[in-house]
């Protein structure tokens, strides 16, 4: 197998991966809210979409202890996400 066909194997794979694994949520927001979003993550030294899912984990982590349970997020989940926020 050349590299040409192993490019194309993991682009297949990555696809294929994609579709089964991971749900695209758009997100409409003004743009003078995106810039400050955007220094905020770069402030912190994130990427958007890394520091948009950490708040979301984060939010959700506290209303599921207010609430005594809640969403059902594990604290394995928690770890997976966050691994997978490094992620581009």
């Amino acid at each position: 197998m050349n590299d040409t066909d192993k490019k194309r194997e993991k682009a297949k794979y990555d696809v294929d991966y994609a579709k089964k694994n991971i749900k695209r949520v758009p997100l409409d927001m003004q743009k003078d809210d995106y810039d400050k979003l955007q220094a905020a993550a770069s402030a912190a030294g994130e990427k958007v979409n890394t520091y948009i899912k950490r708040a979301i984990f984060e939010r959700m982590e506290r209303e599921q202890t207010q609430a005594g349970g809640g969403f059902g997020i594990s604290w394995a989940l928690q770890k997976r996400s966050r691994g997978l926020l490094s992620r581009k």
